[in-house]
């Protein structure tokens, strides 16, 4: 999780996320369905993923949502694996925020 970041649920605009590591990552919004998905443009990153899309998608099924994650528009084939700490870490703030209700 990180606290260090410029967003706005806006076609268009370009959220900042700052993970505490030597990285800014810009993503720009391109498509926004409240409640449902957004499509992201990385603008600017680690080099491999300038240029790919990343989309989200919740669906809703018996009392349990699931998130659909796409990282598409990869140059090459490479090592960078993120996604799963990223996942992992908003799992863990999810299921934290859970007990406190």
């Amino acid at each position: 999780m990180t606290t260090r970041l410029k967003v706005k649920p806006e076609v268009g605009f370009v959220n900042e996320f700052d993970f505490n590591e030597e990285t800014l990552t810009k993503m720009k919004i391109l498509e926004l369905n409240k409640n449902e998905s957004i499509l992201w443009e990385c603008v600017e990153s680690n080099p491999e993923w300038v240029g790919t899309k990343v989309s989200f998608h919740l669906a809703e099924k018996n009392r349990a949502t699931t998130l659909f994650l796409n990282h598409s528009g990869w140059r090459e084939l490479t090592d960078c694996n993120n996604w799963s700490m990223f996942l992992k870490r908003l799992m863990k703030y999810c299921e934290e925020q859970i007990t406190q209700y």
